[in-house]
């Protein structure tokens, strides 16, 4: 009987053993589920601002895009402004040069018949010096 009760106190010092084994087991795997619990929870919040990150990227994409559309009408009707600035510009130094060609044909003209006129007076003078001359004689 006494080997019997020292194998009951070595079975029991065992299951003593074993039972601490067993708590300081439980508690590992209490704290694992709190640090998973937590893990879990960052990634949770992690997936949660990663999606709020992806919605405003696509926000500020759609943004651009329409700044850049409007950059691009804008400098489409900037482009056009000046091709009609560049038109109205052309067509008024045309104008202007048709003008000055009339006005310097104008004065050529005038130059031409005074030119004619004084020849024909000179004319006139040598023919009334002439006539002049002759009776004088």
């Amino acid at each position: 009987m006494a080997k019997q009760l020292d194998l009951l106190e070595g079975v029991e010092d065992n299951f003593e053993a074993l039972k601490g084994n067993y708590n300081e087991a439980v508690k590992i795997i209490e704290e694992q589920k709190k640090q998973l619990a937590k893990l879990n929870q960052e990634a949770d919040e992690l997936a949660g601002r990663n999606q709020q990150l992806e919605e405003d990227l696509r926000e500020i994409q759609l943004m651009l895009h329409d700044q850049q559309r409007v950059y691009s009408n804008h400098i489409s009707d900037l482009r056009s402004q000046l091709n009609d600035l560049e038109d109205a510009t052309k067509g008024k130094f045309e104008e202007q040069i048709v003008s000055l060609q009339l006005e310097l044909k104008l004065k050529n003209d005038q130059v031409q018949r005074a030119t004619a006129e004084r020849e024909q007076v000179e004319r006139k003078m040598k023919l009334k010096l002439e006539e002049l001359g002759m009776t004088s004689h």
